[in-house]
């Protein structure tokens, strides 16, 4: 028998499952990684999306991700594995052909993962790109996969430096590069070797499996748990139906001794008193039919002396005749019975028989009602609880809810009774975030329960910060406003030459100066690139600088006449800078090259008059406030005009000098309407939707706007250029 090469020993440690595909069940081929760091094969995501469509779900979370099949990175580990099986089943113990063809591998590269033969190798060296390759014989290979997996994979080559591999880690960004990146785009952050790094992370990693164990260990347990009630609850389901069996045999043969009794009982009572009534109206028969013959007889005499006795007769007869007749006159003639048939059997009422049998005793099964997945802070969460059986207000001593706030306490809450087999919990909310609702009856959980509950602020003005002046923190006549990568505001303090960082709370983190441009540096409005490069408009050019306010380039010079608005597209990555002074949107590399341009001075479509601020959508959907037009216009990825709304007025949905403009997640837009003095939000082709703010937030000379990606509803951040603030604001 065959020995397992040493490959096989390690690979004999991986459960094979581990390497299956969650939607094929087959072996990985080419796995690709999602967001949520679940892995596919790559033809069975492309199949995901033509059947389906963006964004993808995730087949095992349902997570959704708006990314492009081509996007998503390998999973190197994952296929250098599934690569090792499939040579394992292949035969690692046949000679392995060299990729020439004409010998047998006995080398192995390590950054290629080819087997090579000899002449291959030295050939493999020789070349520019693979001199530095790392060679080793198969034998070392097998030995080393044993011993040290990690030191056989491949290398990995940097996706800016193709032929640079990676080697460093830049803790600033959190990112895998090469030497090359170590000096151009990262040269003044914190760098260390990857390997360095990775030793780090994986004591983390050790950590967390440890936890994971635990967890794994709980859900283990738990499902044991909950098993052994499952085959408890069954074992006395049998036993009792079995009990309950042979008590209605029993009882059936009880009630049935009882019921003919009784039978019996009622048969007599109702023959007796059938009897009775009888013979009462069988007697007042015979009387009345003695009456009826003496009635006939006086009849008849009385006929017959009248047709045939002389006078002699019927004087003589006189005084008897007269006699019968008067005693005949004295008779009851017309009599009801003496007696009716109201005789009548009444059956009882079956429906309570089975309380012959006896009754179910059982806790009872509470109902949850409906449950409200986001409220308002200071609102009122009303709950109806019911059971199934029972009465619920006589079971109320039985039932605690309690409820986890943002903060880890946990508060009681009222449970109150509504006096017709129902329960109420209720609760008012104080604190915006994620709450936790647990409903328990007899300390365990009812169905449903617990049950998440994100409370969001009230709608309208959250806070305020900055303030008119020049001092740190204050601001004057700002203009743009967005969010940093660490979702904190960055403001174009306009007033004072300066970009101001603040946390959404109003603390201030940083501002950026730059004091060495001919003219005066004065930010308009501002965007963030996907390298977190801020790109900012100011007099006639274009600015980019990193968080820390070091310069990287300016561009736009000999094109911009009065640049305001700009923003960079998540399709194409192009930067479109509005220019106010010559009414088009104009488009460069973020490398600063002019690429084209659209727009030009009029009223119709893809035509503006002194447009303002431009933002763009997840769909690359570009969108521009024209403001001496009082409208905003809709554009596609390739500047084709889509679509036109506002008009001057008050009213919902008309404008009046519209100038900040946002898209939130969702593709609604919303629109600093400038002379109206309010927020208006539209929803992706235009219709109005709401106002955002009210008139007690007194929202005044807004210019900058920005919403943020809190779900389900982002906060509002706008900027007031007469007041030198920054006003939050919640929808």
């Amino acid at each position: 028998m065959a020995t397992a090469a040493p490959s096989d020993k390690f690979l004999d440690e991986i459960d094979e499952t581990f390497l299956s595909c969650g939607v094929c069940s087959e072996r990985y081929s080419n796995a690709k990684v999602l967001p949520c760091q679940h892995s596919f094969c790559e033809h069975c995501l492309i199949k995901l999306v033509e059947k389906t469509g963006q964004p993808i779900h995730c087949p095992l979370c349902r997570r959704k991700h708006d990314i492009e099949v081509s996007d998503l990175p390998n999973n190197y580990f994952i296929n250098e594995i599934s690569e090792a099986f499939k040579n394992r089943d292949v035969g690692s113990q046949e000679p392995k052909q060299c990729v020439c063809e004409k010998s047998h591998a006995n080398q192995r590269c390590l950054d290629c993962a080819l087997d090579i033969c000899d002449a291959c190798a030295r050939a493999h060296l020789r070349m520019p790109l693979t001199q530095s390759h790392r060679i080793t014989s198969l034998e070392s290979y097998q030995s080393l996969i044993v011993k040290d997996p990690s030191s056989v994979h491949s290398a990995t080559y940097c996706d800016k430096h193709t032929d640079s591999a990676v080697k460093f880690y830049c803790d600033s960004c959190e990112v895998a590069i090469c030497l090359e990146c170590t000096v151009i785009d990262h040269r003044d952050h914190k760098q260390r070797y990857l390997k360095d790094a990775a030793a780090e992370y994986k004591d983390e990693l050790v950590a967390n499996a440890e936890q994971l164990k635990v967890k794994e260990n709980e859900v283990h347990d738990s499902k044991d748990t909950i098993q052994r009630m499952v085959d408890s609850l069954e074992t006395r389901y049998r036993q009792e139906k079995k009990r309950l069996e042979i008590h209605t045999e029993k009882t059936i043969e009880e009630i049935t001794r009882k019921i003919r009794n009784a039978s019996k009982q009622l048969m007599d009572e109702l023959k007796d008193e059938y009897k009775n009534r009888e013979v009462n109206l069988r007697v007042q028969i015979k009387e009345l039919e003695s009456s009826e013959n003496s009635i006939k007889y006086a009849r008849e005499y009385t006929n017959n002396l009248m047709h045939y006795g002389n006078p002699v007769h019927m004087m003589s007869a006189k005084n008897g005749v007269t006699s019968l007749l008067t005693e005949i006159q004295t008779l009851e003639t017309k009599q009801t019975p003496v007696d009716d048939d109201d005789i009548q059997f009444i059956p009882s009422d079956n429906s309570s028989m089975i309380q012959v049998l006896g009754a179910l005793q059982c806790k009872p099964t509470y109902v949850i009602g409906h449950v409200p997945d986001m409220t308002r802070v200071g609102d009122n969460i009303n709950i109806t609880v019911t059971t199934k059986k029972g009465n619920a207000y006589t079971q109320k001593q039985s039932l605690r809810a309690e409820i986890k706030t943002p903060d880890m306490k946990t508060e009681d809450v009222e449970v109150k009774d509504n006096k017709n087999t129902s329960l109420s919990v209720r609760y008012t909310t104080k604190m915006i975030g994620e709450h936790e609702l647990s409903i328990t009856a007899y300390k365990t959980h009812v169905f449903g329960s617990p049950v998440k509950i994100n409370v969001i602020p009230k709608k309208g003005l959250l806070r305020k910060f900055g303030g008119k002046g020049s001092a740190v923190e204050q601001l004057r006549n700002p203009y743009g406003v967005i969010m940093t990568r660490n979702r904190n505001a960055l403001v174009c303090d306009t007033g004072n030459n300066r970009l101001q960082i603040f946390t959404l709370d109003g603390n201030h983190l940083n501002l950026i100066e730059f004091t060495n441009f001919a003219e005066p540096f004065s930010p308009r409005y501002s965007a963030i690139s996907d390298d977190g490069y801020i790109f900012t408009t100011s007099y006639k050019k274009v600015v980019v600088c990193d968080v820390n306010g070091k310069l990287i380039r300016v561009f736009g010079s000999k094109e911009l006449q009065y640049p305001m608005g700009l923003a960079i597209s998540p399709i194409n990555g192009n930067v479109y800078v509005v220019d106010n002074g010559s009414h088009c949107v104009r488009i460069y590399s973020q490398l600063g090259v002019y690429m084209t341009s659209f727009g030009s001075s009029g009223t119709g479509d893809s035509q503006f008059n002194g447009p303002w601020d431009i933002a763009i959508g997840n769909t690359g959907n570009i969108i521009v406030s024209d403001l001496r037009n009082n409208r905003i216009q809709i554009f596609d990825n390739n500047c084709r005009f889509l679509n036109v709304f506002g008009g001057r007025g008050t009213k919902e949905g008309e404008l009046n000098s519209p100038q900040g403009v946002a898209a939130d997640t969702d593709g609604c837009v919303y629109v600093c309407d400038y002379h109206n003095n309010r927020v208006q939000k539209f929803d992706p082709q235009g219709k109005f939707i709401a106002r955002i703010d009210s008139i007690e937030d007194d929202v005044s000379s807004h210019r900058g706007i920005y919403v943020t990606d809190d779900k389900p509803f982002g906060k509002v951040v706008v900027t007031e250029w007469n007041r030198g603030c920054v006003k939050v604001l919640t929808q």
